[in-house]
C-alpha cells in the first residue's frame, strides 16, 4: 500500500502546481494573459476568467520587469498587494450539499495571504459574504463590504492585518468600493441614492427614480460623519448617473462616470473629465500604474452592465489619451487587477 500512497501524494502535489483540480473543458487552451504586454514599472496582478459552456476557471497572473508568472493553485475573486511580495486574496468558499438545500444565502468568501512563491499561508477572519477588500496604504488594515442577506443589506468594516487580525470597526450602511486616501486618514466609497440631477435614464419602471452611486467621505474609525462629495463638473453639483471610485492618490480621487474617467477634488468637490471612452464602452475597474499612466478595465459591446472586462486600456493621465493594450479572445475576460510600485520607486 505504501507505493500507492506515495503515488497519490505526488499526484496531489502535481495538481496543486498545474491546477488539475479545476473545471474541466479547458485542455488545450493557451495560458491566459500570455498576449498581455506589461513589463513594469512595478508589479501588476491580473485575474483572468476562462469560460466554456457552464464551466469557469480563474487564473492569477503576476507581471513585472522580470516577466510573467502564473500563480498556481488558487482561483481568486480579488487580489490586492500588501507589499511587493505579499498579496491579500479573496477566495470563494464552497458549502456542503446540505447547506445548499436551505434558504437562499449570499455566496461566501474567505480572505488569505499569499507570498510570491504561491504559498497561501494565513487566513484572515471567518468565511462570510465579503466584497471589495481594499488594503490601507501601509498594509496594516483593510476596508471591505460585508453582506448581511440577499435583500441587499450590508455593512462597511475595517479589519486589522497586524497582531490580532479581525474586525476593528463596523458601520451598518451600504457603502461600496472603499478606497483609502494616500495618507490613510480617510476613505471614499460609493453610496447608491436617488439621482439629484435626473435625466432620461434616471427613471425606471413607472417613472420611479433609480438609485445611482455617489461619492462619500468618512474616517477609518467609522465614528465620524459620512460626508457627500459633489461629483459634477462644478463644485456643489452632481453629475447625472453618478460616480464610482477607482483609486485615490496625490492628484485626487479618480472615478468612473458615464463618459469615462474623471478626477475629483477631495477637498472642494467637483470632478473634471480626463479620458473619454469610445461609444459603447464602459469602465469596470482600473488602477494607476506609474507617475502619469493608468490601466482601465473596459467592457465594450454586448452586455455593458457586466462586471468582467473584455478590453484593457493604457491611459496617459496628463495628455488624456488612451490605447487598447489587450482585447479578450473568445471565452476569456479579466475579473480585476491591482498594481504596486517597486520598493525602490
Amino acid at each position: 500500500m505504501r507505493p500507492f500512497f506515495r503515488l497519490l501524494g505526488w499526484w496531489l502535489a502535481l495538481c496543486f502546481v498545474v491546477g488539475c483540480t479545476g473545471p474541466r473543458g479547458f485542455e488545450g487552451w493557451p495560458s491566459p494573459g500570455r498576449e498581455l504586454a506589461f513589463d513594469g514599472p512595478g508589479r501588476l496582478a491580473v485575474i483572468f476568467e476562462r469560460s466554456a459552456d457552464a464551466a469557469r476557471e480563474r487564473t492569477l497572473v503576476v507581471y513585472s520587469e522580470a516577466g510573467r508568472r502564473v500563480m498556481p493553485g488558487v482561483q481568486p475573486e480579488r487580489a490586492r498587494w500588501l507589499s511587493t511580495r505579499e498579496l491579500l486574496l479573496m477566495l470563494p468558499e464552497t458549502r456542503s450539499a446540505s447547506s445548499r438545500l436551505g434558504p437562499a444565502r449570499l455566496s461566501e468568501s474567505a480572505l488569505w495571504l499569499m507570498d510570491l512563491g504561491g504559498r497561501v499561508f494565513a487566513r484572515i477572519g471567518t468565511t462570510r459574504a465579503l466584497y471589495d477588500a481594499e488594503p490601507s496604504p501601509d498594509g496594516a488594515f483593510f476596508a471591505l463590504r460585508v453582506g448581511a442577506d440577499a435583500r441587499g443589506e450590508s455593512s462597511l468594516e475595517i479589519w486589522s492585518l497586524r497582531g490580532d487580525t479581525g474586525r476593528l470597526a463596523q458601520l451598518r450602511r451600504a457603502l461600496e468600493a472603499p478606497r483609502w486616501s494616500p495618507d490613510g486618514a480617510r476613505l471614499v466609497a460609493a453610496e447608491r441614492r436617488q439621482d439629484s440631477e435626473p435625466d432620461s435614464d434616471s427613471a425606471g419602471f413607472a417613472s420611479v427614480a433609480l438609485p445611482f452611486p455617489r461619492l462619500v467621505l468618512f474616517q477609518p474609525s467609522l465614528l465620524g460623519p459620512v460626508v457627500p462629495l459633489a461629483d459634477g463638473p462644478n463644485a456643489g453639483r452632481d453629475v447625472a448617473g453618478g460616480s464610482f471610485p477607482l483609486w485615490w492618490d496625490h492628484d485626487g480621487i479618480w472615478a468612473r462616470q458615464r463618459g469615462g474617467l474623471v478626477r475629483c477634488d477631495a477637498e472642494r468637490g467637483g470632478c473634471v473629465p480626463v479620458y473619454r471612452l469610445p461609444a459603447g464602452a464602459v469602465i469596470v475597474g482600473g488602477r494607476r500604474t506609474g507617475d502619469a499612466a493608468a490601466l482601465l478595465l473596459v467592457r465594450r459591446g454586448g452586455r455593458t452592465s457586466g462586471r468582467l472586462a473584455n478590453e484593457l486600456y493604457r491611459v496617459d493621465l496628463v495628455a488624456g489619451t488612451g490605447t487598447v493594450l489587450w482585447r479578450a479572445p473568445a471565452g476569456l475576460a479579466i475579473v480585476d487587477l491591482h498594481w504596486v510600485a517597486d520598493q525602490d520607486d
